[in-house]
């Protein structure tokens, strides 16, 4: 039978030495990513309630133990990834409240509580949340804030703010993203600084609010750190676009093309061509191999120019 991380390890941890300031044990945060982890792959809804009775039977002798809070918070969201009922990102959300009020200078509590008001975001009825975003209660929003909570206390703590970054673009609030935008530069300014997708988001976001300069800054970090070559190369191509360089861009937009293997980055190229593609050219797109891309967008842009009386590479 499949055993599961052991009740007894979490409730250690709880033992060890206080860390000053915001910053939970790297002993707790390994047990809590364990956990994650290991919940993930589970799609039985049996052995997930079966764990859920036993934490709380554990839970109701310590009931001020955060570490088991979490444990059920991260438990019931599980089951309700497996399951598809709402009910159970409603009792995450709680078991996530409870241990923000127990240690609030802990960010696992926030950013489990943003998860979960996502989930039920997604779960909700649309005209009732159409209701709650126009009061400023929907739950894309108190996810948002929830995030941002989890970022204050944590800046290095990365899906905390990539999480803030995906939820302030879908609401598409300037005031927000501007916001958010501090929140990322000040992660970028921790030890997450090599953190590839911390700064793809920072280029993306800083490009958005017009910030050019610095989305290139940042683009060019995501290329030092590792990030994928050509997804950072095409957006210096968009960058550089906005910045008035179209010789610049096209060069690099090319050979980014040139380059692209990775499913991420050949989807931005689709995403590029999709609005005024036939059917056809879409299916000729996704049947190319990855030497083959260059040619055949040159050729797409270059018709599409032509057409459209445009200078070459304008389009």
């Amino acid at each position: 039978m499949r055993r599961f991380f052991s009740l007894i390890t979490v409730v250690a941890v709880l033992s060890s030495p206080a860390v000053p300031g915001w910053a939970q044990s790297p002993e707790q945060r390994d047990v809590l990513e364990r956990l994650r982890q290991e919940f993930s792959r589970i799609e039985d809804l049996d052995l997930l309630a079966n764990r859920e009775s036993l934490t709380i039977a554990v839970a109701r002798v310590d009931r001020d133990n955060p570490m088991l809070h979490l444990e059920l918070g991260f438990l019931a969201y599980r089951m309700g990834e497996v399951s598809g009922e709402q009910d159970r990102f409603d009792d995450a959300a709680g078991e996530f409240e409870w241990a923000a009020e127990l240690r609030p200078e802990w960010p696992y509590p926030w950013y489990g509580l943003g998860l979960s008001e996502l989930a039920l975001g997604e779960h909700s009825v649309i005209t009732i949340a159409n209701l709650r975003q126009a009061l400023g209660i929907d739950y894309l929003s108190k996810a948002a804030g929830a995030f941002s909570r989890a970022a204050e206390v944590d800046p290095s703590f990365v899906e905390a703010v990539l999480q803030l970054a995906a939820a302030a673009s879908e609401q598409g609030v300037r005031a927000s993203m501007t916001a958010v935008l501090d929140v990322v530069r000040r992660a970028a300014a921790t030890g997450a600084a090599s953190h590839r997708e911390l700064q793809l988001v920072l280029g993306r976001l800083s490009r958005e609010l017009g910030q050019l300069d610095s989305a290139v800054s940042a683009f060019h970090r995501y290329l030092n750190v590792g990030g994928d070559s050509a997804l950072g190369v095409l957006e210096l191509a968009r960058t550089e676009y906005l910045l008035g360089r179209p010789r610049e861009a096209g060069d690099h937009y090319y050979r980014a093309a040139a380059m692209a293997d990775s499913g991420q980055a050949v989807a931005e190229f689709r995403s590029d061509v999709r609005w005024i593609a036939t059917p056809q050219e879409l299916e000729q797109f996704d049947s190319l191999g990855a030497g083959e891309r260059e040619v055949w967008l040159r050729d797409f842009w270059g018709r599409r120019d032509v057409a459209d009386v445009r200078r070459p590479g304008e389009r």
